[in-house]
């Protein structure tokens, strides 16, 4: 047990010494030099009644954001215990410390279309520049193309109680993820659910997504959207149910007609199947999936409607769980623009599989910012405050995926060692921060995977990485300012008396 602690703290001091040598507050200043140059552009108050430029206060709210503090208290403590660094990056703020109301006012500053856009901007060009220097970028090998993930999340904790007795859904943030890259490469906030589809052109229009693969849900399935994805040099792999009427049904008969040895469909080069299995955690995943050829599905009026699909694939999946013996079937439609090339993609049906399990990126992206950031408990009621503490949030996630992937490649040494929490936690250390930022941008992450640092990861439970202690109100303590670690120590200390209590 000492030999660990000898070595955690070996490994703590080494993290440190390493940082220091490096010009950490010219590396800060130059990770963020762009957005806050962007955003400086649109402060609306007046010059001569500025004290703390909205650049600036941005700035502490993302470094805040990454270790996942993000109400005005806990912003302005983490302001308060990293106050002489930033004293060092903001010299002409001479270490004054801004009020909570401040903090609060200044995610309302910057209006959601002109933040949307400048940060839209910058994980655009940051994308082409990544899928280039990876590669991904003019593949012909359908595995190896990048997939992007659209989707909605609803803001819960937004929706109100209508005159009429009923409640509203709150606000809704459509996005799109990049699965090769785990990039957001945008939002949208809006109030209905039913905008998704127009959100998801706007978003795409300013974006290079040549040569990707995009999909998203049965509810954005449309004839205009997939003409838009195709303008843009783009394939669709579309989610396809019951609201799509005659279409849906022909091709559920197809189906049937298939599984009844419909000779049409057996004929070489008329379909293309494939078997996946997967065992995760307690479940037995068996998927199977069949793909036929859209002419040989649709009728000719519904072609017309559709012009540019060229197959429709079906999943059938099967899941036991492998303690309670419960076994579950699903069945899933699909149409996508990509044509069944068997000589040219001989794994056709398996890439297809792929595609379909690459789409949950999104949704696995929106399980950890509900569950580590608290985008649920987030009760904005002004749109501007809601969208930039959600794209502060998504760009975090980016930054993550960015460090997940790093360590992923190196499984074997490092496994298990990057995990959300743990990286908030870590990021607590604006040292670390500003490392992963420019690691981030420079899409090179040969500094995230040395031991030292993965040392200094790995002695992270999980359990005090989730702990985030209490914050009490900082303005009682505005006299005797206290160290953000001092307020975590504190909280663990009652927490295990209440324990041996």
């Amino acid at each position: 047990m000492k030999q660990d602690k000898q070595t955690e703290n070996d490994a703590r001091l080494l993290f440190d010494d390493i940082l220091q040598k490096t010009n950490f507050i010219e590396k800060l200043r130059s990770v963020t030099r762009e957005v806050r140059d962007k955003l400086s552009q649109f402060d609306p108050r007046k010059t001569e009644k500025i004290t703390y430029p909205c650049e600036y206060l941005f700035t502490v709210i993302l470094l805040a954001g990454m270790a996942g503090f993000k109400s005005k208290h806990d912003v302005w403590m983490f302001w308060q215990a990293n106050s002489d660094i930033f004293s060092e990056v903001f010299p002409d703020l001479f270490g004054e410390m801004p009020s909570t109301s401040t903090i609060t006012r200044a995610q309302r500053l910057i209006e959601s279309d002109v933040l949307g856009d400048a940060i839209k901007e910058i994980m655009g060009r940051q994308y082409t520049c990544v899928r280039v220097c990876r590669k991904i970028y003019a593949t012909e090998v359908l595995s190896m193309r990048d997939v992007l993930a659209c989707d909605g999340q609803a803001m819960r904790a937004t929706a109100r109680l209508q005159p009429d007795g009923r409640r509203s859904g709150g606000k809704q943030i459509t996005s799109i993820v990049s699965y090769e890259t785990g990039m957001t490469l945008g939002q949208v906030i809006h109030n209905k659910k039913n905008q998704e589809k127009q959100s998801i052109i706007d978003l795409a229009e300013d974006i290079d997504i040549s040569n990707t693969i995009m999909t998203w849900d049965a509810i954005n399935t449309h004839p205009d959207l997939i003409e838009f994805a195709v303008s843009k040099k783009a394939d669709v792999f579309a989610s396809l149910k019951s609201n799509q009427g005659r279409t849906f049904e022909e091709i559920e008969y197809a189906y049937e007609l298939y599984q009844k040895g419909e000779p049409l469909y057996r004929k070489p080069g008329h379909n293309a199947t494939a078997t996946d299995t997967v065992i995760s955690g307690s479940n037995h995943y068996n998927r199977h999936i069949v793909a036929l050829r859209a002419e040989d599905c649709m009728s000719k009026d519904i072609l017309k409607k559709w012009p540019h699909i060229k197959t429709v694939a079906v999943i059938e999946t099967e899941s036991m769980n492998m303690v309670t013996g419960e076994v579950t079937n699903s069945l899933r439609y699909y149409i996508t623009t990509l044509e069944m090339d068997l000589a040219k993609y001989p794994d056709f049906a398996r890439d297809l599989i792929d595609i379909s399990l690459k789409r949950w990126c999104v949704e696995t992206n929106h399980w950890h910012i509900d569950r580590f950031f608290d985008q649920d408990q987030a009760a904005y009621e002004n749109d501007d405050a809601a969208f930039c503490s959600t794209i502060i949030t998504k760009f975090t996630m980016s930054v993550f995926n960015f460090a997940k992937r790093a360590y992923a490649a190196e499984e074997l040494r490092y496994k298990g060692v990057c995990t959300t929490p743990r990286l908030q936690h870590a990021c607590e250390n604006i040292k670390f921060s500003a490392l992963l930022l420019e690691s981030f941008f420079k899409d090179d992450a040969k500094h995230l995977t040395q031991d030292w640092l993965s040392r200094e990861l790995k002695f992270m439970k999980e359990e005090e990485a989730e702990d985030r202690g209490y914050w009490p109100d900082p303005e009682s303590y505005a006299h005797e300012p206290w160290p953000l670690q001092q307020f975590i120590e504190q909280h663990k200390k009652r927490k295990k008396r209440k324990t041996a209590a």
